[in-house]
């Protein structure tokens, strides 16, 4: 499984477009923190998890089982 962050943004979604041509849309995932924004690679049969970086023990369900991860950062800033 690839599982790919940052996919609703401009760099991740040129990432994930780029893998989709090489792998089949059911052995991709995306972490999305956004459920409008995801709804579009959704259709495309990738599989979409809703998540937020705040939430370690999420993020350590959403990681397992993945073979290769391509961490595309964000822009937010530290909560203050």
């Amino acid at each position: 499984m690839v599982f790919i962050t940052g996919a609703t943004g401009h760099l991740g979604g040129l990432l994930l477009d780029g893998v989709l041509k090489t792998t089949p849309a059911e052995k991709i995932a995306i972490l999305a923190r956004d459920k409008d924004k995801a709804g579009r690679i959704a259709s495309k049969g990738v599989t979409v998890k809703i998540d937020n970086y705040d939430d370690y023990d999420s993020l350590v369900t959403a990681f397992t089982g993945i073979d290769k991860l391509y961490f595309v950062s964000g822009n937010e800033m530290e909560k203050g």
